[in-house]
């Protein structure tokens, strides 16, 4: 049985990882709101982890898709006249979509959601 101390840094560092793509993003295209979704989105499922572990699942593979399909710019827009507004994938077409990017971050998101869960629930499966 892992300690509390490296269980909570293993929750911290899985954090930090989940929020690199959106980092990425905030720095290729200049603002925040990728990284605010990720950062609300990872904290929301280690909170159901910690407090409704039934629906970690659920709202982990929720939080995967925020952070694989970033909300600027493929769901969201911004322009001068109507600032941010919801469009989704506008510009985009199904030959300019990295949808293997996108599943590959996805799944990489769920397998770091994993080692998250692992480590909140102290190291042992849960009760059946």
């Amino acid at each position: 049985m892992q300690s509390k101390a490296i269980r909570a840094l293993i929750v911290a560092v899985v954090g930090i990882l989940l929020l690199i793509p959106s980092l990425i993003m905030a720095y290729a295209w200049g603002g925040t709101l990728n990284l605010e979704v990720a950062t609300v989105a990872t904290l929301v499922t280690a909170a159901t982890a910690r407090w409704m572990p039934r629906l970690k699942w659920v709202i982990a593979s929720i939080a995967a898709l925020l952070i694989a399909v970033p909300p600027y710019p493929y769901w969201t827009n911004w322009d001068e006249s109507r600032g941010q507004y919801l469009h989704f994938f506008h510009g985009f077409t199904f030959q300019t979509i990295p949808v293997f990017t996108f599943a590959i971050v996805f799944a990489l998101a769920i397998l770091l959601f994993a080692v998250m869960f692992r480590s909140i629930n102290k190291g042992q499966r849960p009760q059946q």
